[in-house]
């Protein structure tokens, strides 16, 4: 069972579970079968519609950064950290809880910002460009 880690961000803000860096997915395929294989469901927030001002700061530096985002989670139903990672778009957080429910293929990866505001900046399925395996902590 696939549970709560202690969370280390790296200096750019960045952290990963240690069991998604060793499932080895870098598809959202991968992502979606891992996450119904270990019963869990995943809640996917983005730093520009969470943290807007963050965001925009991060990207004045040289290199685009997650450090001045403290992501919460959905809500207290048991929700632990997934990722924070980068992506083409800037950063995303993972949140995982688990389910007795019974996910049946096909699966997806839902991105479901909570509602505080409407982005500027258009969505895609960045996850697809950007395999974790490049932003996590070796």
């Amino acid at each position: 069972m696939i549970i709560a880690a202690e969370v280390k961000r790296d200096e750019q803000g960045y952290w990963t579970h240690p069991a998604l860096v060793r499932s080895g997915c870098e598809t959202s395929a991968e992502l979606s079968y891992w996450l119904r294989t270990h019963k869990l469901q995943c809640f996917v927030m983005t730093m520009r519609d969470e943290a807007p001002e963050a965001f925009a700061a991060g990207f004045t530096d040289e290199a685009p950064d997650a450090r001045g985002w403290i992501p919460e989670p959905p809500d207290d139903d048991g929700w632990f950290l997934g990722s924070v990672h980068d992506t083409g778009d800037g950063p995303v957080c993972y949140w995982f809880r688990h389910t007795t429910k019974i996910l049946t293929p096909p699966h997806r990866v839902v991105v479901q910002p909570r509602e505080r505001g409407k982005s500027q900046f258009p969505r895609s399925p960045a996850f697809l460009k950007h395999p974790l395996r490049k932003y996590c902590e070796k």
